[in-house]
């Protein structure tokens, strides 16, 4: 005997059927037996109609029809939306105490001291095969991953007196972005409408949902619109040294020199930012908000730093590369990596050990003038500003000076071959996922907007035994972290999708950044000196590299703490 699914099929259109026949048999719930389940008429013209009109959209609509990430940024933003769901949910959890109430500067330092224990386990020696890198990729994820451990952590356990240093922090992050989008602009030469829009989405969009869903300001995620015009004024940079180099606008001396032209570019850059931060025109933020008056003022230049030393990069290069060219114990800078397996080779093994040492005493000096220089720099900002308890005096000084401790931190860390090669694996990962991290911290792992502490064990409240709060901290944060490497993911494919489409529009209206070559690049004028690729922080994007330099803590809106 035939079912009614079978009866009927001759009576239904054909996307009807497919989704009719196609239904898996259910337990009838009262009787206990399995039959075949028909949907509700209602459902299956409900359905018929949606692909029809979709059919159609996409008819009318060839270039989306054409779009092959179509189907992988819808599924994206489905991932997405479970996300958000899960940030509303714990922002608005119902057991939750003050952040006030989990003050605790012992418990700030005991969890330091548990990360440092896991940077050690995890540490990674991995030999270059391209000579000394100086901040490599693998390095600068780490340097981010463990500036972003101390954000939280202060934020949790509300240690007010690193305020200073956090500062530093802060502003070595937005000066990543200067460094890292000089090195590729300047190298690549792309300035195109992918480059702006891949990195606008991947600054961007995160922190818009999350705006957007939980009806919070984007004050709250101050560090997003410093990030982006951070990128965009040293997009616009390069792009003047381009203009100035083929446009002669400074005169033909220029025109045939890249070097000459960022230097100039650099410099009207810097008085640009001379103008405008250091007279009333600075009062032009506060019409938007006196939070970005602030935070803007407080690193206004230091984005500008991360150019100039981008700049220099190719000089601190050579030096490394002349420096720490050969081991420490005088082999070839090669002499590890001779293994099929960079990852395995034997640095300890009887050839290294038997190479003499190095007893170049130019090399030996350098050295220990370096090491020297970078403790004394970190020295003289600690006892000579980083002690100073008022923060309303240190403020007002730190654009000019957080330079130096994390000029000396950088020389300490590539103080040798040996440690420019050496990196944690767990602070990598974290360093992977800082924008996520930065602003779920708020929704997430603390609540309600960064003003309480969820509490998801029982027991574990502002009064809580000490064990049950450092567990429901492992349990909040093991969720945290989780939860930011999903959204990391879903971000990452609509930054891809989105660029495609763009480069999909543009190809449809026939425009293309790249029709005809420059001057410049005719003449060869634009390949800078080798500059490793690891170097490279922001990249275009690919299914591998995606980051951009936009991570950086919050701070609470009362006390102006970071």
């Amino acid at each position: 005997m035939s079912s009614p699914t079978n009866r009927n099929t001759s009576s239904q259109p054909a996307s009807s059927r497919s989704i009719a026949d196609n239904t898996a048999p259910v337990a009838d719930p009262l009787s206990g037996s399995s039959k075949d389940f028909k949907p509700p008429a209602a459902v299956v013209d409900g359905l018929s109609s949606l692909n029809n009109a979709i059919h159609r959209f996409l008819q009318r609509n060839p270039l989306l029809n054409q779009w092959k990430s179509r189907r992988a940024f819808v599924s994206a933003q489905g991932h997405m939306l479970g996300i958000l769901l899960v940030a509303i949910i714990v922002n608005n959890w119902p057991v939750s105490y003050p952040r006030e109430d989990n003050h605790s500067e012992p418990m700030f330092w005991f969890m330091v001291l548990l990360m440092g224990g896991a940077t050690a386990y995890t540490l990674k020696h991995k030999p270059g095969t391209r000579g000394v890198q100086l901040l490599s990729r693998a390095q600068t994820e780490e340097w981010k991953g463990w500036m972003q451990f101390i954000f939280i952590m202060y934020h949790y356990y509300r240690n007010r007196t690193i305020y200073n240093e956090i500062r530093v922090l802060v502003s070595a992050y937005v000066w990543m972005t200067g460094f890292g989008h000089f090195l590729y602009c300047d190298k690549k030469q792309d300035f195109s409408l992918e480059r702006m829009v891949s990195m606008w989405v991947r600054i961007n969009y995160f922190p818009l949902m999350l705006s957007l869903f939980l009806n919070v300001k984007l004050e709250l995620y101050y560090v997003v619109p410093l990030h982006t015009v951070g990128f965009f004024m040293t997009m616009a940079t390069c792009y003047g040294a381009k203009m100035i180099r083929e446009k002669q606008l400074l005169g033909p001396n220029f025109s045939n020199s890249q070097e000459k032209s960022n230097v100039a570019a650099i410099g009207i850059c810097l008085l640009v930012h001379i103008v405008f931060f250091e007279t009333p025109l600075r009062g032009i933020l506060t019409w938007i908000s006196h939070e970005y008056e602030f935070r803007f003022s407080t690193d206004k230049y230091s984005a500008w730093f991360g150019m100039l030393s981008a700049f220099l990069w190719s000089r601190f290069q050579s030096y490394m590369q002349w420096c720490y060219g050969e081991d420490d114990s005088g082999g070839s800078s090669d002499a590890s990596t001779t293994s099929s397996e960079p990852d395995k080779a034997d640095v300890t093994s009887p050839q290294n050990k038997t190479q003499k040492p190095n007893k170049n005493p130019q090399k030996v000096q350098a050295m220990q003038i370096q090491r020297a220089a970078g403790a004394g720099l970190i020295l003289l900002w600690l006892f000579g500003f980083g002690m100073e308890t008022d923060k309303h005096v240190y403020n007002p000084r730190h654009p000019y000076i957080f330079w130096m401790p994390m000029a000396g931190w950088l020389m300490l860390r590539n103080s040798s071959k040996y440690l420019t090669e050496l990196h944690s694996t767990v602070l990598e990962f974290m360093g992977r996922i800082t924008l996520e991290t930065y602003v779920l911290q708020f929704h997430v792992f603390m609540c309600r907007n960064v003003q309480h502490i969820p509490v998801v064990i029982p027991g574990s409240g502002a009064n809580g035994f000490i064990i049950l709060k450092f567990a429901n901290m492992l349990v909040t944060g093991a969720c945290f972290i989780g939860l930011a490497f999903y959204a990391r993911q879903a971000t990452v494919v609509t930054q891809n999708a989105i660029t495609e489409l763009v480069t999909d529009i543009k190809k449809q209206y026939g425009y293309s950044d790249s029709a005809a070559a420059s001057p410049e690049e005719e003449q060869g004028l634009v390949n800078k000196p080798s500059l490793t690729e690891v170097v490279q922080f922001s990249e275009a994007p690919s299914k591998d590299n995606n980051d951009g330099l936009f991570q950086t803590p919050q701070k609470d809106k009362k006390d102006e703490e970071s």
